[in-house]
């Protein structure tokens, strides 16, 4: 069994994928300088993840924030989840977001537009 862990600061999400659970989480804040090689590597992550008997079932993403490069390296992660989706019916993304903020429910909106896998929206 593989887990993949990356604690969080100030300024970068925290990361779990557990391979046996099927589960992916991603929380905390993104807006770091030049977050395009977290984003790729955690792309090749999640892909090395799917490769195995164990798939990706569900994926927790909490951001608080978002910068606007942040959004592009999410743009990836979703676009390799919506590609491993079409092959697991099984998998959900559950997008959590505060009830008053606004900016990071119109970040899930987009993206749930651009799923064809179940996407929930869920203000917490």
């Amino acid at each position: 069994m593989r887990i993949f862990q990356i604690e969080g600061s100030e300024n970068s999400p925290w990361v779990w994928l557990d391979e046996k659970s099927g589960v992916i989480e991603l929380s905390g804040i993104s807006a770091f300088q030049n977050p395009s090689h977290f984003y790729h590597a955690l792309a090749r992550w999640i892909h090395a993840f799917n490769l195995g008997d164990f798939k990706t079932r569900e994926v927790n993403i909490k951001f608080e924030y978002l910068d606007e490069a942040s959004i592009k390296g999410m743009d990836l992660i979703l676009q390799q989840l919506f590609r491993l989706g079409r092959e697991n019916s099984n998998m959900v993304i559950n997008w959590y977001y505060a009830r008053e903020n606004d900016r990071m429910q119109r970040v899930g909106l987009m993206y749930s537009g651009l799923s064809r896998i179940p996407f929930n929206l869920v203000a917490a």
